[in-house]
């Protein structure tokens, strides 16, 4: 076993989970969108857009997710000794941790995205120059 295989491990392991952690975020979003939706609150369309932004990204991090894991596993044959497997969680547990420790806050965002009862343009955040006197 060679250094080269091991990096390719642990990098499989930080793509993989970010992978998991933004399809556990899009499948969150789904049924957030959907509720925002059903409670009449926030933009209808904007909604509806969100759900299926939501599961198009879904299912695209679920494929590369399944087909990383191919070629890692059948193709590239890894995974197969303790320390490729040690590498691999460690790496891939860590990243997940971060990134669902990250991920709390898209998950405030799309909360407040969804159930928002006006939609606040940017324009309407930060005056322009010549409003603002300058």
């Amino acid at each position: 076993m060679t250094w080269t295989w091991i990096l390719i491990v642990l990098t499989w392991g930080v793509f993989s989970a970010q992978l998991l952690a933004r399809a556990w975020i899009s499948w969150l979003g789904i049924p957030i969108y959907l509720a925002g939706l059903a409670l009449g609150r926030g933009s209808r369309s904007r909604n509806r857009t969100q759900v299926a932004a939501c599961v198009a990204q879904l299912v695209v991090f679920a494929v590369l997710l399944g087909v990383g894991d191919i070629v890692v596993r059948s193709i590239l044959h890894l995974g197969q000794t303790r320390v490729q497997q040690v590498v691999y969680w460690s790496s891939a547990g860590v990243t997940f941790l971060v990134s669902l420790w990250r991920g709390r806050h898209h998950v405030r965002r799309i909360w407040s995205e969804a159930m928002a009862e006006t939609e606040v343009s940017e324009s309407q955040e930060r005056p322009s120059d010549d409003r603002a006197g300058g």
